[in-house]
């Protein structure tokens, strides 16, 4: 998912984030998010959630 960097918020943009809050890591299933980092690149902004899997691969 991708949007202008003014556009970047709403229900999709906060949905990673509001997933965790409602189910947490639903008993191992889930990787817990830890963060949410916006990238931009020429304008155009994109969400990057870290979370525990993507953290021990050394991607966030």
């Amino acid at each position: 998912m991708a949007a202008p960097e003014e556009k970047a918020a709403g229900k999709l943009w906060d949905g990673a984030l509001d997933a965790q809050h409602a189910f947490g890591d639903l008993d191992g299933h889930r990787p817990a998010l830890l963060a949410v980092h916006d990238a931009v690149d020429d304008g155009t902004a994109s969400p990057r959630p870290c979370t525990a899997v993507v953290r021990r691969r050394g991607r966030c």
